[in-house]
């Protein structure tokens, strides 16, 4: 299958095609470069090559020069082609052979950038240090150093290095667009959508700030807006894969299933990634209902080692959610651990497997569940009553109550937890307690025949028999 030049990589780096494993040649180098153009500060190593011979001839000592800078240049181009022909680990050797006869940034600039991509981050990041000890203000290393730092979890170290690429060109898109891509990924959503809008009016045709603007947008359920990101980039390259998964993400979120396989039928035809593909349209089947026609999406999945654990996550946790729906409990509580063996740290993984494990009876593991999605998401005013459910469960009345009432300083008219604590008051005995927190849940909307149950035995420990009865 013939890959679009401005596709996204179908290997998941999230990065163009033409800017990934379709790059024809390195990204600020030329194949006739010239190595010896040196700052200042590189001075010392070419020193320690020697420029004179033992017979101190100014004739030698050029002529030895020369050999060194045509002998590196030959390893360039030869490391150069092996790239264009995707074989990147004689490229690896090439380099090194070019640069052990005579250092140079822009080298150990396109060094990196190899070294990304079979998997050498620390090796990359070390080449990204070498080249700017060689030519301390070079920005393409900087927004390199930054991106491998994001890709190593480092988000400060990176947010670090794109700052210094700011400092020297304060008005460089793509400096702007990294940074916007490290704050998104520290959840500074706001954050980061400032700073794609930077680099958009920096350079209004940037389609991957405006891909990444609409992701943001997303996030937020700022739907009108990341749609128009959307179909600026179209406007830009009509084909980008992206831009069209992107609006069947959104009209997935917004519930118009029709226009969602649409726009991600778009995607798929155009190359996007696969996996992706078929996750979502799980996620439309799920959204009509169709939940055989999902997990045959799920089934279809093939994880790969180019693909991002996000994928692994997605598909487990979907198929966790598919068989709870189907009240397959063992299953789903299986898939749930699958998830979580993807190494993506979601309150709602945990949630979920802490609901399933109740069912189970596995109230201590699912007490231990929900402390984990409690740790992720403090917020969560469910994981609260879940937690006060399972303590129950466990004989800890005490501590169950507890966290209803922790659900409420957080969440006020919790229905559910009312509910929870009228039955926990019964229990212990506290009958006007219970009383008062079942009518508040009444007035709160839970359903009527839940509460008539409590009442019913609040009433009958109040010895009031047919009134008991009655309700």
């Amino acid at each position: 299958m013939q890959i679009k030049r401005n596709a996204f990589c179908p290997c998941g780096s999230n990065i163009k095609y033409k800017k990934c494993c379709g790059k024809t040649q390195p990204e600020i180098s030329h194949s006739d470069i010239d190595i010896n153009q040196q700052e200042e500060s590189s001075s010392s190593s070419q020193d320690s090559f020697g420029d004179s011979l033992p017979d101190g001839n100014p004739q030698h000592s050029r002529e030895n020069q020369l050999l060194r800078q045509n002998s590196a240049q030959e390893y360039y181009e030869r490391a150069v082609s092996f790239v264009n022909n995707n074989m990147l680990q004689e490229a690896v050797v090439c380099f090194r052979k070019a640069l052990a006869i005579q250092p140079a940034a822009e080298v150990f600039y396109n060094l990196a950038v190899i070294q990304e991509k079979i998997g050498d981050l620390l090796d990359a990041v070390d080449s990204c240090h070498r080249a700017l000890g060689i030519k301390p203000r070079l920005v393409p290393v900087y927004i390199q150093l930054g991106r491998l730092l994001q890709k190593m979890g480092r988000l400060d170290d990176a947010a670090a290095s794109l700052g210094k690429a700011l400092v020297i060109q304060p008005d460089h898109a793509e400096v702007h667009n990294s940074i916007g891509i490290v704050q998104k990924e520290a959840g500074l959503l706001e954050e980061a959508a400032n700073s794609f809008r930077q680099a958009l009016s920096l350079l209004t045709d940037y389609e991957d700030a405006s891909l990444n603007l609409a992701a943001v947008y997303l996030e937020q359920e700022k739907f009108e807006e990341a749609m128009e990101c959307c179909r600026n980039c179209i406007a830009l390259g009509p084909d980008n894969p992206a831009a069209y998964f992107i609006l069947g993400e959104i009209y997935e979120r917004k519930g118009s299933v029709e226009e969602g396989f649409l726009n991600l039928n778009s995607a798929a035809d155009l190359g996007h990634n696969l996996n992706e593909c078929l996750i979502l349209k799980a996620k439309l089947f799920f959204r009509e209902g169709k939940t055989e026609q999902a997990l045959e999406q799920l089934d279809k999945i093939i994880i790969r080692e180019s693909d991002s654990e996000i994928v692994s996550w997605q598909k487990y946790f979907l198929m966790g959610k598919y068989y709870q729906s189907q009240e397959l409990m063992e299953r789903s509580a299986d898939c749930y651990h699958q998830a979580l063996s993807a190494n993506i740290e979601q309150g709602a993984t945990y949630y979920n497997l802490a609901t399933v494990q109740s069912r189970l009876g596995l109230f201590a593991e699912a007490a231990d569940s929900f402390e984990r999605a409690l740790s992720l998401d403090p917020e969560n005013t469910d994981i609260h009553v879940g937690l006060g459910y399972v303590c129950r469960q466990l004989g800890r009345l005490d501590e169950a109550i507890a966290w209803c009432d922790k659900a409420l300083v957080v969440e006020p008219e919790n229905a559910q937890a009312y509910f929870f604590l009228g039955k926990f008051y019964e229990q212990k005995g506290l009958l006007s307690e219970g009383f008062i927190h079942l009518a508040k849940a009444l007035e709160l909307g839970y359903p009527p025949e839940d509460c008539a149950l409590v009442k019913a035995k609040l009433l009958y420990r109040q010895g009031e028999t047919e009134e008991a009865i009655k309700s």
